[in-house]
């Protein structure tokens, strides 16, 4: 399923999709039902760990090459 292009929408667009009213919004009974249909409107964050991220530092090529050549510098 393609993501919709919400942006390009019209206002008016947008509210016949959602099935909502523009200027009263949902009823108390209709925001219920979407919630327990779609969960909470916030977005998930995957989280890496501090190893990853020290790990990922050390795995550019340009990075790899400066320590090479310092470490050929203190021998």
């Amino acid at each position: 399923m393609f993501a919709e292009m919400w942006h390009s929408l019209t206002i008016e667009e947008v509210v016949k999709k959602l099935k909502t009213d523009d200027s009263r919004g949902l009823t108390s009974d209709e925001a219920l039902s979407r919630f327990k249909s779609y969960g909470r409107n916030e977005i998930a964050v995957k989280r890496k760990s501090p190893a990853k991220i020290l790990v990922r530092q050390f795995t550019n090529s340009l990075v790899i090459i400066l320590l090479w050549q310092q470490l050929y510098q203190c021998f």
